[in-house]
């Protein structure tokens, strides 16, 4: 890929001119440099010469901040001078810890505030007189361009002033991705009970306790702040990006995976062996991390995340500043081949022979990696809030009526910081039409076997386009953030909307037209991920097939039933959302833009009613819904009938996607009428109560009609009741379906009973029965007397 790491092994040991660290702290007054450096931002009435004092200020400490990280990481982190310690029985008191750990704070914050990006509103409010706060836009490319240069120098380790090739070479493996890598990783949960190795005999008493616990949660600050700063070098620089993801590669190799489980067979249970960090191994460790005495309102401890929320950030910004190299090739592509083309009509007799230089797509590469996509979907949700989950569904698992209950205090430990980042990420590759990809990185070895990361995924990914659709404007252009903040360069472009492509497929559609949506590129980006959803549907919905039929017996593990049905239902809901904003030319506000969108929903209709069996799929399931419900509350008044929620919600969904897929398509419309659908195997009982909704014949002439797709639609208005909105989207689909097409308008018209369901209790209480004439109409008439 371009992006493999160089002399990676390299990094298992530091060499050079940091050889021989101790635990010396250095006379570097840190906080002193963090004060300096915030106030050279605002002392000074031009931005270069605070700038200028900030850089110098950084070059001039480079030295000593990467001697700080590189000890701390060896000293404390699992390095080379800890194992050394460890073998020659030297133990380190906690007063040097703490020290220790205090300083590399310090240090820490003040990398930090050199690297930060600049904060515009905060700079306007502060610009001096005569300074105009229009100049938003020049005074961050400004501030970019010294932060960038720092940016650069940090993850060389040497700027461009370096007098040799032999100082360059050795000083690019101290640049400060591989400390804080290694700070990140290293500072796990394994290393807490060193702490408890490292008190002497006489240090056992409740105030080294105490200080022991202050230095665990020094220790978490340390990490979090390492973290951060990765983020700060990694954001809005391409060229730093780059580097720090050769020094830190994306996830091990098959050969690297295979050597580390051998490892941990072997003495000592050693995992990382090589030397080598990746960003799988970042998130996975962030994420075992538990904060101690860290106590919530709630009195219980708490995980500590914050860890986890920056590693994610830093990834994020890492993937959109590789992006931006992407489109940065693509655009001096585009210019070559116009240059060589002018060239050729001018008449130059030169043979230019042009060879495209393909961008390295490093949103596929992380959608392809197993390793790190898993451990990103283990870990988006915190473990305390799957457990309350799964406490709250096995409370409310029995089939009910529809309630309007929520999860309790459902922000408070459902989602945090690192859920939200996770988050972003997942969207910025999904977004790119990379969802098929991430679902099948995500499966198991068999593909018609849904994973509990699939569902992880889906339901993200389901999410994100609900808030897409749910925020788009009147016009229809785009989706808004929400609450999600903008940007400091959106700001300083004076977007007062934060604006976002289109979940599924934005970003592939306008990376090649340098980030303007282009509607004619919407259909070559957005029929192929929806027709690879519906494929993928499609076989998830042969696998719980199999399972129900087996009454659950082959499922691969307990539960692999209902996160089939889940994903499932999330798959056809993304569809039918991104399917369901309709714009007609006859629209007065209409735009071309948006008829451009609509053609590209047209296509995709017309694309997955002729290549997938999706309608006949969704009316299957629809029915299954339907005869199961009907033959459980048989006998029952309409506000006692029951349905589980998960059929609630696969109801809903395939009616809409149903309804949005026969919008304006013949094909689909005359599909929904001529598609057979076999009833339910029920008890003869059950049978006959669900046959007075589906089958249909004609009482005059007794010719059996059958059930179709379009009766099955008709039927499920019977389970309003108990599932709220299905009778609106029952009534949307049935108008999408006789719109413009007279032979379903003719059969919804010659619909006619088929006979009486019943004598029920309470008309036998009320002395009435209820008959039905040769033409199918309804009389009620008065018992007689002789009648029970």
């Amino acid at each position: 890929s371009g992006l493999s790491p160089k002399n990676a092994s390299k990094r298992a040991s530091i060499v050079g001119g940091y050889e021989n660290n101790d635990t010396t702290p250095s006379t570097v007054d840190w906080s002193s440099l963090s004060k300096s450096c915030k106030r050279a931002k605002a002392a000074f009435r031009d931005a270069d010469s605070g700038q200028m004092v900030i850089k110098n200020m950084f070059l001039t400490h480079l030295d000593a901040l990467t001697s700080v990280l590189t000890s701390y990481a060896q000293t404390y982190c699992g390095g080379r001078d800890q194992k050394y310690n460890e073998s020659n029985g030297r133990r380190l008191s906690l007063d040097e810890m703490k020290t220790r750990t205090s300083e590399i704070k310090r240090a820490l914050r003040f990398a930090m505030a050199c690297l930060a990006p600049p904060n515009v509103e905060q700079d306007s409010k502060m610009a001096p007189d005569g300074v105009e706060k229009g100049e938003d836009v020049e005074r961050y490319r400004f501030a970019r361009r010294y932060r960038q240069e720092l940016q650069e120098i940090a993850v060389r380790g040497f700027d461009s002033n370096s007098k040799t090739n032999q100082q360059k070479e050795l000083r690019h493996q101290y640049g400060l991705q591989i400390p804080l890598a290694e700070i990140i990783y290293g500072d796990g949960p394994g290393t807490s009970p060193e702490v408890n190795a490292n008190i002497s005999a006489d240090e056992g008493n409740g105030t080294h306790s105490a200080i022991k616990d202050s230095i665990e949660r020094e220790k978490r600050t340390v990490r979090v702040l390492a973290a951060r700063l990765l983020c700060n070098l990694v954001t809005d620089n391409p060229m730093a990006a780059e580097i720090v993801l050769r020094a830190v590669p994306f996830s091990p190799t098959s050969d690297q995976i295979e050597a580390r489980m051998a490892a941990t067979l072997g003495p000592g249970g050693a995992v990382n062996e090589d030397g080598v960090i990746f960003w799988s191994d970042l998130v996975d460790a962030t994420a075992k991390v538990q904060g101690v005495d860290k106590i919530s309102k709630r009195g219980d401890n708490t995980e500590d995340r914050e860890a986890l929320a920056a590693v994610a950030a830093a990834l994020h910004n890492l993937l959109a500043s590789l992006e931006a190299v992407e489109l940065l090739i693509e655009l001096d592509d585009v210019m070559k081949r116009r240059e060589n083309a002018k060239q050729h009509q001018d008449g130059d007799e030169e043979e230019f022979e042009h060879r495209s230089s393909k961008p390295i797509d490093v949103g596929f590469q992380v959608a392809s990696n197993g390793p790190l996509m898993n451990a990103l979907l283990r870990n988006i949700i915190p473990a305390k809030a799957v457990l309350i989950q799964s406490q709250f569904e096995k409370q409310h698992a029995e089939a009910t009526r529809p309630k309007l209950q929520g999860l309790p205090s459902a922000p408070d430990y459902l989602s945090d910081s690192a859920t939200e980042w996770i988050s972003l990420v997942l969207e910025r590759l999904a977004s790119r039409s990379l969802l098929p990809q991430m679902l099948k990185t995500a499966g198991g070895t068999k593909s018609d076997t849904v994973t509990p990361e699939q569902v992880v995924l889906a339901s993200c990914i389901r999410q994100a386009v609900d808030d897409y659709h749910s925020a788009l404007t009147a016009s229809g252009d785009a989706g808004g953030f929400g609450r999600r903040r903008l940007s400091i360069a959106a700001k300083t472009t004076g977007m007062a909307v934060a604006t976002r492509p289109h979940p599924l497929w934005g970003r592939a559609a306008n990376s090649s037209a340098g980030g303007r949506s282009v509607g004619g590129r919407d259909s070559r980006a957005a029929v192929p991920v929806l027709l690879a959803l519906a494929n993928d549907a499609e076989t998830f919905r042969l696998r719980a097939i199999i399972l129900r039929e087996s009454n659950s017996t082959e499922e691969l593990y307990d539960g692999e039933l209902n996160c089939t049905i889940r994903i499932i239902d999330d798959i056809c809901d993304m569809i039918a959302q991104s399917l369901g904003r309709h714009v007609t030319s006859s629209n007065v506000g209409a735009t071309d833009n948006e008829r451009l969108k609509q053609c590209c929903i047209a296509d995709a209709r017309s694309v997955l009613g002729r290549e997938t069996s999706l309608i006949a799929s969704c009316c299957k399931d629809l029915a299954r819904v339907l005869d199961t419900a009907l033959a459980n509350n048989s006998g029952r008044k309409a506000r006692d009938m029951q349905l589980s929620s998960q059929d609630q919600q696969t109801a809903i969904v395939m009616v809409r996607l149903i309804a949005n897929l026969i919008y304006q398509s013949r094909y689909n419309q005359d599909t929904l009428r001529i598609t057979s659908i076999p009833m339910l195997a029920l008890d003869n009982e059950a049978q006959s109560s669900s046959s007075n909704f589906g089958v249909h014949s004609n009482p005059n002439t007794g010719k059996h009609t059958g059930r179709t797709g379009l009766h099955v639609i008709l039927s499920a208005t019977s389970l309003a009741p108990i599932c709220f909105t299905l009778r609106e989207w029952c009534i949307v689909a049935i108008r999408n379906a006789v719109e413009s097409n007279a032979a379903n308008a003719e059969t919804v018209r010659r619909l006619e009973a088929n006979q009486v369901l019943g004598d029920t209790p309470e008309l036998q209480r009320l002395g009435v029965k209820v008959e039905m004439d040769e033409k199918g109409k309804m009389q009620v008439t008065r018992r007689d007397s002789s009648e029970v």
